[in-house]
């Protein structure tokens, strides 16, 4: 049986790239005696480092496995979804009807970086048969020009694999970022210049919605909402090894949707959601739309997982309680007698049930009584008041207790010094040493631990 390693990250959510040193080490010291599983948490895979494998050194990432190797070095890395395992050395992979696999003996001292892509696309025709592919060393290659002549020139052939995307975003001129679904939309990052203060790395992932990594999360989304596309959408960025999840500058997101997705829905209530994980449930981010184009868009300052949500259309709603009404009550199976598989449904719709619950409970305690937004430098309104209001009462941490309802420097300090004094709490599950002043899920958290109510 594969046992299960656990490699602690100095970031709790998205990971850390570690980078190897030669110079510090030995010869193969890194013996793998079993099949151990790792985890990618910006891409929510496990993967499998086969027994037998040797390397001097091994980090994992949030979205790639980095191998230090000695001359005479050898692992075999595994995919049980079958992911393309891109690697810096453009390997041969292996490609299964259940699994895909790479296998590398080095002939020198170098370092591999294994990135998993899109599902591979090897065509099995009798069970257990494989294929293989070259697997790139940077971004996939271009979908290749249609086999048939006779083809219509401007036909557009939609996507067959979802594809993850990435890239480098400098500080002085920012940069962009996509990826793809087997839908034929897409997802798209525009960071502006200033948003971050180093270069850094941004990817996005697609997830679909059925994945167990984001079941239960996706079960927390509004009752009255349904997410398009049946994909969530996973953000990170990292620099110099470390995760970038709060921005200096608002960060365009724009997703596109095809009409197949949203039909039954109603076009004027699609909206853009994000994940708050503090508070276990999704919220909402001011959203246009371009309905010629099928393309919504929205601002947002930090990372998390996204997705695109809408209503049910009134003629659609409708159908449905008439359905309802005429449906007999079924009959409800006792938890003793339920099977694992019903056990499961039951938690999950118990524990999205207890999440609506929560945000009409804050919704109905209002600005008064919770921090219910993410605020930065230069916001203003109620919710700022609210904070200042909170951060005043503690003179260690403000002491000037200037309630203006405007965010101003004074305040950024304030929540710095509030951040440092709860640091275990606020800062240590984002991997950070400092306060940012950016309130975001766990600031608000803490603060509404403390003054909530009051």
């Amino acid at each position: 049986m594969a046992k299960k390693l656990l490699f602690t990250i100095s970031l709790f959510l998205f990971g850390a790239l570690l980078m190897p040193n030669f110079s510090s080490a030995a010869f193969n010291t890194v013996t793998f005696e079993d099949d151990t599983s790792i985890y990618l948490t910006g891409q929510s895979l496990y993967l499998t480092v086969e027994s037998g494998s040797a390397v001097s050194d091994m980090s994992v990432g949030a979205n790639s496995v980095t191998f230090t190797m000695n001359n005479g070095s050898s692992f075999a890395l595994k995919s049980t979804d079958r992911k393309t395992l891109a690697n810096t050395i453009s390997s041969v992979v292996e490609c299964a009807s259940g699994y895909s696999r790479v296998s590398i003996i080095s002939d020198s001292d170098q370092t591999i970086i294994v990135t998993p892509g899109a599902v591979c696309d090897a065509d099995f025709s009798s069970e257990g048969s494989t294929g293989t592919y070259s697997a790139p060393s940077s971004a996939p290659a271009a979908p290749a020009a249609p086999a048939e002549e006779e083809e219509e020139e401007e036909a557009v052939v939609a996507p067959t694999e979802t594809a993850a995307g990435s890239a480098n975003v400098s500080a002085g001129s920012g940069g962009s970022a996509q990826a793809t679904t087997n839908q034929g939309t897409t997802v798209s990052l525009e960071i502006p210049a200033g948003a971050v203060s180093a270069e850094s790395e941004v990817t996005i992932t697609p997830t679909e919605t059925a994945a167990e990594s984001v079941s239960a999360k996706v079960s927390a989304a509004p009752a009255s909402k349904n997410i398009v596309g049946g994909y969530v959408y996973s953000f990170a960025a990292q620099s110099g090894g470390e995760a970038v999840s709060n921005f200096d500058e608002q960060v365009t997101v724009s997703l596109t949707y095809t009409d197949d997705q949203i039909s039954g829905l109603d076009e004027d209530t699609l909206v853009i959601y994000y994940y708050d994980e503090g508070l276990s449930q999704w919220l909402s981010l001011e959203t246009s739309i371009d309905k010629e184009t099928n393309t919504v868009t929205a601002l947002t300052a930090h990372f998390t997982l996204f997705a695109l949500m809408a209503e049910e259309s009134e003629e659609v709603a409708g159908e449905e309680e008439e359905e309802e009404e005429e449906e007999e009550e079924e009959e409800v199976t006792p938890i003793s007698e339920m099977t694992k598989t019903q056990l499961r449904a039951e938690i999950a719709r118990i524990a999205a049930l207890i999440a609506q619950l929560q945000a009409q409970l804050a919704e109905l305690i209002g600005g008064a009584g919770q921090l219910t937004a993410n605020l930065k430098y230069d916001d203003s309104g109620d919710q700022v008041t609210l904070l200042q209001t909170w951060l005043a009462k503690d003179s260690a941490v403000y002491p000037e207790g200037v309630v203006s309802g405007w965010f101003g420097s004074l305040t950024k300090s304030a929540v710095i010094r509030f951040q440092n004094k709860y640091a275990s709490e606020v800062l240590s599950p984002w991997g950070l040493s400092a306060g940012s002043g950016f309130v975001g899920s766990t600031t608000r958290t803490k603060l509404n631990a403390l003054y909530g109510g009051q």
